[in-house]
């Protein structure tokens, strides 16, 4: 298997907006890729990644980044300065990160095993996926829910940013979407918590600053971010289940008083103040419906989620391990499989020992020892 990734990690927004792929651009690649002499090909594109994913020799590599290029109208030069590039093994272990949600901006995120699974299904029932890009694929979405389901990596965020999101995906968790009023979202930890939050494409973000410059470098064009005047922002409270104040303002962003004068729908409400000094009147922690969060209820629990973290990440790799495992010894059987009747009428022909003659050469010693043991094992149980 192969991997060719444009992601938030060697990748600016700009540049990966020009790789993202609808619907519609995905089956079209798909079949120009088949066309090149792939042997399967699953596009896989979110806000921060976009990744192909094919079976095929290094020709196919080649051909497969020139075809990129060209179809996404890029330099050479510039691609080759912001692409990440995966074969074999390596390839595999990335797809197992990313769909475990190692490899994402909000660490542990849920998000992208969704995605990642319905590309991989609309692919297959395109018939763009050979019998090693099926495996692959299955067991990493087996091992992703297995990570999620017997790990902590998705409920144990660190950062202040990714604990923020964490609480606002929690908060919102069972609701269709959601909106979530964001105050100085340019700002270094707004803009952190603005990334993590728009991750989620189901959430509407309304983002606002005295300042809507680094608009475009943030968000970029997103569909489900609004920016939105500063001084409009109690005319939106109404609307938001979750409003966010990250501001290096000296006075409140919110006043008690003026919210309680804002807020006519009777609903649950999560307000965060990220801010020091504080952004956000004590009082509307008092307010009916209304849980305040403030930035030291985050640093305390980021101290100790970090160690969980660790330890959790250690199991994961663990479960990626015994997948990758489990894929190339199906692959092998499979090759096995199609050889069978060959290697029989080899066998029946030049002997066992000429099989085993020849492995000798090509096996190490502690190969050829755990073989013969496993032999040894099975023959003792008939």
């Amino acid at each position: 298997m192969n991997c060719i990734s444009i992601s938030f990690k060697n990748a600016h927004i700009d540049f990966r907006e020009r790789f993202s792929f609808s619907e519609e651009e995905k089956r079209r690649f798909e079949e120009k890729a088949i066309s090149a002499g792939a042997k399967s090909c699953v596009v896989v594109s979110t806000c921060n990644r976009s990744e192909i994913y094919f079976t095929g020799d290094e020709r196919v590599l080649d051909g497969m980044q020139t075809l990129l290029t060209q179809e996404k109208r890029v330099k050479e030069e510039d691609f080759k300065k912001a692409v990440g590039i995966y074969s074999g093994d390596m390839a595999a272990y990335h797809l197992f990160k990313v769909a475990c949600g190692m490899d994402s901006m909000v660490l542990g995120e849920d998000e992208i095993l969704r995605q990642v699974k319905e590309a991989y299904q609309c692919a297959l029932a395109r018939g763009r996926c050979d019998y090693e890009c099926n495996i692959f694929f299955q067991e990493a979405l087996h091992v992703a829910k297995a990570v999620k389901t017997d790990t902590k990596i998705s409920k144990t965020p660190v950062s202040i940013a990714t604990l923020t999101a964490h609480s606002v995906f929690e908060f919102l968790e069972g609701k269709e979407g959601g909106a979530v009023l964001l105050v100085g979202a340019y700002g270094k930890i707004g803009a952190a918590v603005g990334r993590n939050i728009m991750e989620n494409q189901r959430i509407r973000l309304l983002a606002t600053s005295r300042s809507h410059r680094g608009r475009e470098e943030i968000f970029g064009s997103r569909p489900n971010v609004a920016c939105v005047p500063y001084e409009r922002r109690y005319d939106y409270l109404d609307e938001a289940d979750v409003i966010i104040s990250a501001t290096a303002s000296p006075h409140y962003t919110f006043t008690g008083d003026e919210t309680m004068k804002f807020l006519k729908r009777k609903k649950s409400r999560l307000f965060v103040d990220l801010a020091v000094p504080r952004d956000i009147d004590g009082k509307i922690g008092g307010i009916g419906g209304i849980k305040l969060l403030q930035i030291d209820d985050f640093r305390e629990l980021s101290r100790a989620n970090n160690a969980v973290k660790i330890r959790e990440m250690e199991k994961a790799q663990g479960y990626i391990q015994e997948g990758m495992e489990e894929a190339k010894k199906s692959l092998a059987y499979h090759r096995f499989s199609r050889e069978k009747e060959r290697l029989e009428a080899l066998a029946a022909k030049k002997g066992v020992p000429y099989l085993f003659y020849q492995l000798r050469d090509r096996m190490s010693g502690d190969e050829l020892i755990s073989l013969v043991e496993g032999l040894e094992e099975i023959m003792g149980e008939q």
